[in-house]
C-alpha cells in the first residue's frame, strides 16, 4: 500500500475488493469501500481511479472532511502572573473550554469554593487572565474542552497566586 497526499494528514492507498452489489448499465460493478480510523474534523482527499487491461481511466476526485468528534481534554494547564494558560489536545472540531475557577477556603484548608466559571470560544484561543483573585492565595483551576459532540473529563491544577507587594487584591 502506498500512500497518497491529503490536505491535512496521509492516508493509504485502499485496493478495493470488487462486490458485485449492483449493475450499472450493464458495463459495470459497485465497488464498496469503507475506511475506518480517520480523524475527526479534518479534511481528506478521496481519488478514485479505474483500472483495467488497457489501463487507468480518468481519475475523480473529491475533499471531503469527517464529522466533529467529542472534544480531547486539555493536555496541560499553567499559571504565568495572572494568565491561565492551556495546551489543548488534538483538534475534533469548532471548541469551547469551560473553565472554573474555586479559591481556596480559608476556614476549612483543602476546600474549594467556585468564584468563576468563564466560557472560551475557539480552539487556538487558550489563556485565560484572572480577575478577582487575592495575591499569594490557593486556587484550583479546572479547564474542560467542549465540541457540539460532548467532552471529557476536565483536567485540573491547584496553584498559588503570586505575592503582588503590598496588593492584596487584583482587579
Amino acid at each position: 500500500m502506498q500512500p497518497f497526499g491529503t490536505q491535512s494528514q496521509v492516508c493509504r492507498r485502499y485496493n478495493a475488493t470488487q462486490k458485485r452489489s449492483d449493475e450499472l448499465n450493464k458495463k459495470g460493478f459497485v465497488i464498496d469501500q469503507n475506511i475506518t480510523t480517520l480523524a475527526a474534523y479534518v479534511n481528506y482527499t478521496v481519488k478514485v481511479e479505474a483500472i483495467n487491461e488497457v489501463g487507468y481511466g480518468e481519475p475523480y476526485e473529491i475533499i471531503a472532511q469527517t464529522d466533529i468528534g467529542v472534544a480531547k481534554e486539555v493536555v496541560n494547564i499553567t499559571l504565568n502572573d495572572l494568565d491561565v494558560t492551556w495546551i489543548p489536545g488534538e483538534k475534533t472540531g469548532p471548541t469551547r473550554y469551560e473553565v472554573v475557577v474555586r479559591e481556596e477556603d480559608y476556614r476549612n484548608r483543602g476546600s474549594y469554593n467556585e468564584i468563576l466559571r468563564e466560557n472560551v470560544i475557539g480552539y487556538n484561543n487558550t489563556t485565560l487572565r484572572l480577575r478577582k483573585v487575592f495575591a499569594y492565595w490557593n486556587y484550583n483551576i479546572s479547564i474542560q474542552a467542549h465540541t457540539d459532540k460532548g467532552a471529557l473529563s476536565p483536567i485540573a491544577l491547584n496553584v498559588k497566586t503570586p505575592p503582588k507587594g503590598k496588593m492584596e487584591f487584583f482587579f
